[in-house]
């Protein structure tokens, strides 16, 4: 998946570009808000939150966590909520 450059922190913002196709792909009803889609990833994985990322060509979220040593990155689909996989464990 090719997504846009621009890693966020866990309480900073998408990058600009990628924040402006988000707000306004909610406002019409095609994407799930991020703050949604946050909290879903977070309930699903058992680590803290270093970073996300959104493709608005494809509508998807990634979501970047650390436990312990380890990295774990989640695909979610933007537009269902529905994860699409994960590397990492």
């Amino acid at each position: 998946m090719s997504l846009s450059p621009g890693v966020a922190g866990k309480d900073a913002p998408l990058a600009e570009s990628q924040a402006r196709a988000l707000r306004n792909g909610v406002r019409s009803g095609q994407f799930l808000p991020y703050q949604e889609m946050r909290a879903r990833a977070q309930g699903r994985v058992d680590g803290q939150m270093i970073g996300s990322e959104f493709d608005p060509g494809t509508g998807r979220y990634r979501f970047k966590f650390q436990r312990g040593g380890s990295v774990i990155w989640m695909d979610m689909d933007g537009r269902t909520g529905r994860e699409l996989g994960r590397v990492g464990q």
